[in-house]
């Protein structure tokens, strides 16, 4: 018989801060470094805003990641 081998995946325990950040510059900081992206249309690799072509694939069909707000699911 043939025998399935397959990863274990360990929980890692993180600490989750759930302090609102108070400095608006911070805060500034934190929010372009989420939403201000290019994604890669054909792998989904993250690029920066500047990028031309992928870092990963090296296609150009790049688009800018969507900043719309919404409603969190789950």
């Amino acid at each position: 018989n043939r025998v399935n081998f397959r990863k274990v995946h360990i929980k890692k325990t993180t600490y989750q801060n759930n302090m609102p950040i108070t400095d608006l510059e911070k805060k500034q900081l934190a929010q372009k470094r989420r939403l201000f992206f290019k994604i890669c249309l054909k792998c989904g690799g993250k690029n920066p805003i500047t990028a031309i072509r992928c870092r990963k694939c090296k296609k150009k069909d790049l688009r800018l990641k969507n900043r719309s707000v919404g409603v969190k699911k789950g």
